[in-house]
């Protein structure tokens, strides 16, 4: 709190980057207030459309794949905007990196104690990429590990 001075995170224990302890790290985030708007924030139905036409798993590769892309490189083209924020985000992903801390390399830094100048390793990428579907598993439950065909809205 810049006010008071209380640090209300406990950042050894985000830092040791364990699944397991998701739950405590997804408390954290609610002590800042863009993680905890996207946190809040209900997905559109064209983001539920993208996730259900993709399936869990192909969600989760769709996942790693943009975490790959914009965050993988140690300096990222553009860092701080290579992530889009839309309220209604047709991409429920890009909702779940400002959720989880996982939009740029400043906020993997920040939060994840990843630092910035080298690649993300496979096992950072596997972290990064949990967090984000445990995002999306609890904004999308019930949904199929497979595909499913759902017409697009013209």
């Amino acid at each position: 709190c810049q006010a008071c001075g209380a640090n209300p995170v406990n950042w050894e224990r985000v830092h040791q980057r364990s699944l397991a302890d998701a739950k405590h790290t997804f408390g954290a985030f609610s002590h800042e207030f863009v993680r905890n708007y996207f946190l809040q924030l209900p997905l559109g139905q064209d983001a539920q459309n993208f996730a259900r036409r993709k399936g869990r798993s192909g969600l989760q590769i769709a996942a790693r794949k943009r975490l790959v892309q914009s965050i993988g490189r140690a300096r990222p083209f553009r860092d701080g905007t290579q992530t889009k924020m839309l309220e209604d985000s047709p991409n429920p992903i890009w909702n779940a990196q400002h959720a989880t801390a996982t939009c740029c390399r400043r906020c993997v830094e920040y939060w994840h104690g990843i630092p910035r100048g080298q690649a993300l390793t496979p096992a950072e990428l596997d972290y990064l990429t949990g967090l984000v579907m445990q995002y999306l598993d609890e904004r999308l439950p019930g949904l199929s590990n497979d595909p499913v065909a759902i017409p697009r809205r013209t």
